[in-house]
């Protein structure tokens, strides 16, 4: 099997077939339907590990609830509008404490957007071991473009177990619009990986509540 089975059209029927199987549910605002995938040739412990992300076509999340952890400057910006953020000096502290209220904010939100400061007070742990990504922004006068970017962006980075997944469309969306964020990230992927589609060990597409469903 070649690339093409990643593409948008191949993957339409399986994705309203896992969409119909949502309906008897009828779960408000509809379930969020996630991309897993398992990569395989690579030694983990030894060599180098991809790292990368894509903004895709649509909104992954009816909803993405998305935090700023800011610096003053960065602050100073977003002061007066919309955007959600905190300071990250609030949460400085080794004390047992402030370590649980840094874990309880980091369970509250999908993704954040930070400064490569931000590792020096929350724990990079905080965030791989609960699966949030964190996006790092190179200008933060272009805060609010990027705000609204992250709402379409999705991380690729290889773990040490070989699996990661993410979000790539809700239920209510259109089975078109799902299909492209499907391709666009499997086709990034690929990109990313060293012997293409020889790395892909397995791709399952599940509902927020639903089993996982093999595509490959």
């Amino acid at each position: 099997m070649g690339s093409k089975m990643f593409g948008a059209e191949e993957v339409v029927p399986v994705i309203e077939k896992i969409v119909e199987g949502t309906k008897p549910k009828n779960v408000e605002g509809g379930e969020t339907i996630e991309l897993r995938i398992g990569i395989k040739g690579y030694d983990a412990a030894r060599e180098a590990r991809f790292r990368g992300e894509v903004t895709l076509p649509f909104l992954k999340r009816k909803e993405e609830k998305i935090l700023v952890l800011a610096d003053i400057a960065l602050s100073k910006i977003l002061d007066g509008t919309d955007i959600p953020f905190v300071l990250i000096d609030d949460f400085k502290g080794k004390e047992k404490e402030k370590k649980v209220i840094r874990k309880k904010l980091v369970k509250k939100y999908h993704s954040f957007i930070s400064i490569a400061s931000v590792y020096k007070v929350f724990e990079p742990s905080l965030f791989t071991g609960n699966k949030k990504p964190v996006y790092m922004i190179k200008n933060i006068n272009e805060i609010k473009n990027y705000y609204e970017d992250v709402k379409r962006k999705v991380q690729l980075n290889l773990k040490a177990d070989l699996l990661f997944g993410f979000a790539i469309g809700t239920t209510k969306m259109p089975l078109e619009q799902v299909a492209q964020n499907f391709a666009a990230a499997m086709t990034a992927l690929l990109g990313l990986v060293k012997k293409g589609m020889q790395n892909i060990r397995s791709v399952h597409i599940k509902t927020t509540q639903g089993k996982p469903v093999r595509y490959y």
